[in-house]
């Protein structure tokens, strides 16, 4: 129904008004499962349909009940999906214990400067938890594999898949596609009407549009975001060193590069470059939500200095 919904509203003219969209999922996986899934050296289109296709003797993308399973299977004995909740586990066929993936083999870039800043995210090879996102992950790519395929593929294009920066040519007279991310979009300028509102998908999505409509509107007095859109949707002053990351494992919509200035510098160099008291400072913010005993974090951590 979703999808319909988007593919209605996308038949409009883009030469005679644009649309951008998003959907609240990764649109991508991180380093880990990318290479297990033999994707990693593709771009992100073709890493997409070959996960669509089951390439390599992996299964044909699907819903998370038996992809993650046959997944698993595929790529034993490496770590691939796992549920905390001992129920779930059983359901989906997969592990119940954590495995050890180095932090950022786990999480994308974009996530881990989000979860450095203290954003607690789960990360994509979590399910049957709440708030775990692998298998709302694992529907949305079948949806944007949908929207590649379609008839109106010819007048979408994928943010920042597609070119860094928003004045791309390859976004000209385009609908532009974004990875949004409701929590990081602040609705204290513009408060969710909860009376009307009353899913939780559905103030979410109210944060979402309100965000970009006001950044879409530089020449608003006072606005709510303070920058406009075209600077939100430039990454080409992103380190060098993480283009090709990011080309191929996007980026969320809202996340500003420039003042996330440190926290990209300690992901490139693996925090070895950093001093001690920033390593330190941190540390404290990822593990501020966890047990600091915790030695598979701490270790997973390690692992990417």
């Amino acid at each position: 129904m979703l999808l319909e919904a988007v593919q209605s509203e996308l038949a409009r003219d883009p030469i005679k008004e644009r649309i951008i969209f998003g959907f609240d999922h990764q649109y991508a996986w991180p380093r880990h499962l990318r290479e297990l899934a033999r994707i990693k050296a593709l771009s992100w289109r073709d890493g997409l349909l070959a996960l669509a296709n089951g390439h390599s003797g992996l299964p044909t993308l699907g819903g998370p009940w038996d992809y993650c399973r046959h997944f698993n299977y595929a790529v034993a004995p490496m770590p691939a999906f796992w549920s905390p909740v001992q129920v779930h586990a059983e359901h989906f066929g997969v592990p119940s214990q954590r495995p050890f993936i180095p932090f950022d083999s786990r999480y994308r870039i974009v996530e881990q400067v989000l979860v450095l800043s203290g954003h607690d995210l789960s990360s994509a090879e979590v399910v049957g938890e709440i708030g775990s996102v692998a298998g709302q992950t694992l529907c949305g790519l079948l949806q944007l594999v949908s929207l590649m395929k379609s008839q109106l593929s010819k007048r979408i294009a994928f943010w920042p898949f597609d070119g860094l920066d928003i004045e791309n040519e390859a976004y000209t007279n385009k609908h532009v596609c974004v990875e949004i991310y409701p929590s990081i979009y602040a609705d204290r300028d513009w408060p969710v009407p909860e009376a009307v509102l009353t899913e939780e998908h559905d103030r979410d999505a109210w944060r979402a549009c309100r965000f970009i409509q006001h950044a879409d509107r530089a020449a608003i007095p006072d606005r709510v975001t303070p920058r406009n859109l075209r600077e939100l949707m430039h990454l080409s002053d992103l380190p060098a060193g993480i283009h090709q990351d990011v080309h191929r494992e996007g980026w969320i919509l809202g996340v500003l590069p420039e003042r996330n200035r440190v926290l990209l510098a300690g992901i490139i160099s693996k925090w070895s470059q950093l001093d001690v008291s920033v390593q330190h400072e941190l540390e404290q913010q990822v593990f501020g939500k966890h047990r600091p005993d915790d030695p598979t974090r701490r270790q997973e951590l390690d692992g990417n200095r």
